[in-house]
């Protein structure tokens, strides 16, 4: 639901459906190809991380409409392995999130875009290390001058328990 225009009471609900399709498939015993491609009105916070449900026009709530989706491609380790590179991982992938035009009012999100590289390293077998870099880029609907970017890495320690 959104927020009433001012002066309405109360809140004005919107519809919404969602449908997606979803693949994880090992091409090799240590490849994966992973991903997902969806469409829909109203998701919200659905795969791309857009965050806009819904736009308020003319007095009236309406759900946007959105297409998008991700790819990963994982690589580890082959199982005959021995030596220390036994415990690596990889991981790169892209992700999108495409607001439709005319469900948008000047100034909101229009597209999103993620692209990520990542290493796992299971130092023990509780004990993972982890480094990831992201780059994000947001479009924002007849603001070009809007428009960003950010490049974001991080460092983890993962312990299972």
């Amino acid at each position: 639901e959104l927020d009433a225009p001012l002066g309405s009471p109360g809140r004005a609900g919107i519809d919404a459906y969602g449908v997606g399709v979803d693949a994880n498939v090992w091409v090799a015993g240590n490849v994966r190809l992973s991903g997902e491609a969806f469409h829909g009105r109203g998701l919200g916070i659905f795969s791309g991380q857009i965050i806009q449900a819904g736009a308020v026009s003319n007095g009236r709530a309406h759900g946007i409409n959105s297409n998008g989706g991700w790819g990963e491609f994982h690589v580890e380790a082959p199982a005959d392995v021995t030596s220390r590179w036994k415990n690596l991982s990889a991981n790169a992938g892209y992700g999108i999130e495409q607001n439709r035009d005319q469900d948008l009012l000047v100034g909101m999100r229009e597209r999103n875009q993620t692209f990520l590289v990542n290493g796992q390293y299971k130092l023990y077998p509780n004990v993972t290390l982890a480094l990831e870099y992201r780059h994000v880029r947001t479009d924002f609907f007849r603001q070009d001058a809007a428009d960003n970017s950010l490049n974001w890495a991080n460092f983890s320690v993962l312990y299972t328990f």
